[in-house]
């Protein structure tokens, strides 16, 4: 857990952990001042040439999994607040979380084991029972109405409504993932799927398990009552994402990138050009991480912006040139 105090434009790391490249799910706690009142907050991440902006909807936020591909580069949070009117109006500093350390991870190994024989076996055997039971279902064995789903966990379940009375009956794992999982295995669907294809010839019988899987997809009733079910409720949440995820785009703010270059040695640079600024849209900035310490160390800030031009000037006189990557809001 990261602990981040934010008061105005002053962002504070009060506690921090460690941080390995394929992490999922670590967060960071954010304590805002009154300063935050009633402002849209955005994070926005970097981790050398890894930017990742997220807007955030309470005190509590998850690291983003793709800013921790990289070992040996800083990751960096800062939070920038939107008023009503649409415009920035707290950006804070970077805050630095630490460095990202190299996590373990399977690249380059090869003694690494997918599902023994004895694993399949119990696979079949329950995906076997399964389909037994729904074809007893459906034949008429209950005297009422089968219905059959695929919960999260990969398991079929099915529902039987007898005599005003409904009942429902796990008849075990549908997918080989998740009987792996059950059996300990820790690894994401897709590092699942490819463990099998590269191993599968070598863990055991191809043609066994596809006589295995034409065994169980012989009792055609009650499996595709299953699958019909299984598709149609997967469309109605197909549809209601697209429609979220249709809601979302329309509610986020349009921006292009732009990018200018300070000279070395001076303190003053006024109207420098730069596509897509105008004289009143919002203009968030950062120094490049190549420039980041160039700048800090000469307090660079930026002073104007018009149509086209935006103007920066520096405390104190600057070691190098610096390079300044822009978001412009519309």
């Amino acid at each position: 857990m990261f602990f981040v105090a934010l008061e105005k434009n002053k962002a504070w790391v009060m506690e921090r952990d460690l941080l390995t490249t394929g992490s999922i799910g670590q967060t960071v706690e954010l304590a805002f001042s009154d300063d935050w009142d009633g402002l849209e907050k955005f994070a926005v991440w970097r981790a050398y040439d890894i930017s990742v902006a997220a807007a955030i909807s309470g005190d509590t936020i998850e690291i983003p999994a793709r800013v921790l591909t990289k070992p040996d580069v800083q990751l960096l949070l800062g939070i920038y607040g939107i008023n009503t009117a649409g415009t920035v109006v707290i950006p804070t500093v970077y805050a630095d979380l630490g460095t990202i350390r190299e996590g373990a991870n399977l690249s380059g190994a090869d003694n690494y084991e997918v599902p023994s024989e004895a694993l399949l076996a119990q696979m079949q055997q329950k995906a076997t029972a399964a389909a037994a039971a729904a074809l007893e279902a459906v034949s008429g064995h209950y005297a009422g109405s089968a219905t059959f789903t695929v919960n999260d966990a990969g398991h079929l379940i099915m529902t039987v409504t007898m005599g005003g009375e409904t009942s429902s009956t796990d008849l075990g794992v549908v997918t080989a993932y998740a009987e792996a999982v059950a059996g300990g295995y820790t690894g994401t669907y897709a590092e699942f799927q490819a463990l099998l294809t590269a191993n599968a010839r070598t863990a055991y019988d191809v043609d066994a398990a596809l006589a295995a899987v034409q065994q169980v997809t012989s009792t055609a009733s009650a499996a595709q009552s299953a699958a019909s079910a299984a598709q149609t409720a997967a469309s109605s949440a197909q549809s209601a994402a697209s429609d979220a995820q249709t809601a979302v785009a329309g509610k986020q703010a349009k921006h292009t990138t732009a990018q200018v270059i300070l000279s070395s040695g001076g303190t003053s640079w006024t109207d420098i050009p730069a596509s897509g600024v105008t004289s009143s849209n919002t203009v968030i900035w950062s120094p490049d991480p190549d420039s980041f310490t160039a700048a800090a160390e000469a307090l660079v800030r930026m002073t104007a912006q018009g149509n086209g031009v935006v103007s920066f000037a520096s405390v104190g006189i600057t070691s190098a040139a610096i390079t300044i990557n822009m978001v412009i809001l519309d």
